[in-house]
């Protein structure tokens, strides 16, 4: 497990309901935090709309607990979840979508069930940094920082502005500093020259980052809230 999940799976298990609750992870990528999450016996499903994410996901879990679908149209039932949750995809959806993503989000959550996201929202300097050290120690950069790039990063007031609506103990966290930063940097480079072990060795010093990264501006921000409405 990277550090960058460490420091996010941490923060989200403060804004969780008790397990066993009910879990949909939107965006759930190759299923670490599902994974995670079912070790602390909450009950897990998620969706994922890349199909390689989705196989990766689905070589552990159980059949139909991680499915294949986009985040702005979910199949799912109306209130059904004690908690939704997405961790660093609104920043990968387009802007003109965002709002249906969202709108999905909270009607297949329960009224009174939490609503917790990440979302990265800032390009700091140091996020500048990692992709410049990534692309000179690999001779490219991740997918998922091409997007960073490509599409226009979410705006804080209105993502705020969504979640006082529709919530009660709204919550706004900001998170992932240049440490988180450089640790991912070092394990990143690690796996994409098949180093694994560095990846392992990095994860012993995670204390460094457990909660709360106070060197630097901060990428990213966790939005918290039950729904009410």
């Amino acid at each position: 497990m990277f550090i960058d999940q460490i420091v996010r799976f941490n923060l989200i298990s403060q804004y969780l309901p008790k397990a066993p609750a009910t879990v949909f992870e939107v965006g759930c990528g190759g299923g670490e935090m599902m994974r995670w999450l079912e070790q602390k016996g909450y009950i897990v499903s998620g969706c994922e709309a890349d199909s390689n994410l989705v196989s990766h996901a689905q070589s552990w879990a159980v059949p139909n607990q991680v499915i294949l679908a986009d985040g702005t149209k979910l199949p799912c039932e109306d209130n059904f979840f004690d908690c939704t949750t997405s961790c660093d995809v609104l920043e990968h959806v387009l802007p003109e979508l965002r709002e249906s993503f969202l709108d999905e989000i909270f009607r297949i959550t329960k009224p009174g069930g939490k609503v917790v996201l990440t979302v990265w929202l800032n390009k700091t300097l140091s996020f500048k940094l990692y992709g410049a050290l990534y692309l000179l120690a690999t001779g490219q950069l991740p997918q998922w920082y091409i997007e960073h790039i490509q599409i226009p990063e979410p705006l804080i007031e209105p993502i705020k502005e969504y979640f006082e609506k529709r919530c009660e103990q709204v919550e706004i966290i900001p998170y992932q500093g240049t440490v988180n930063l450089a640790a991912m940097l070092a394990q990143n480079v690690a796996a994409a020259k098949g180093k694994f072990n560095l990846i392992k060795l990095i994860n012993y010093i995670d204390f460094i980052v457990k909660k709360y990264d106070f060197f630097g501006r901060k990428t990213s921000y966790l939005f918290a809230g039950i729904k009410v409405r």
